[in-house]
């Protein structure tokens, strides 16, 4: 399914059905840590002496500030735990079949509904609607969409 489609907006619930669905699974045998592989990455650019772009570093200190956000989250009196969730849902790695939308991969959920919203570029109305039929409930304060706090 291409964002064109998506956009047209006549699929978004069963995007968020596939999503809900998807989150719901068990967790897989080993976590995605993107901070993980974000340093990974970055060991092998500096040792092999690819070009980073000139700001790269500049952002570190922001990237562990997220990853301790994301650590606290984890550790919080309602932990944040990570669920299969898709890879590449945004760039076209959506399939219909039989009616149902079936998706891979794994993130966390409302990230990953921020990216189909942006790799998209739907409206901020179809967010609202994305969120509502992700949680089977229309948002309490659209003003949170941003944060996906149905």
């Amino acid at each position: 399914m291409s964002a064109e489609k998506l956009r047209r907006g006549d699929r978004l619930a069963a995007v968020a059905e596939a999503c809900r669905r998807l989150h719901s699974a068990r967790r897989f045998l080993q976590d995605f840590d993107m901070f993980t592989i974000q340093r990974g990455y970055l060991q092998i650019v500096q040792e092999r002496g690819f070009r980073l772009p000139d700001t790269y570093l500049g952002f570190e200190p922001q990237v562990r500030a997220l990853e301790e956000a994301d650590a606290r989250a984890r550790r919080g009196d309602r932990p944040v735990q990570q669920r299969p969730a898709r890879g590449e849902l945004h760039r076209g790695r959506r399939r219909a079949a039989a009616d149902r939308l079936r998706v891979l991969g794994h993130e966390r959920r409302c990230f990953e509904l921020g990216n189909v919203w942006s790799e998209s570029n739907l409206s901020l109305d179809q967010l609202e609607e994305l969120i509502a039929h992700y949680y089977g409930r229309p948002l309490r304060n659209k003003s949170r969409a941003h944060g996906c706090g149905a």
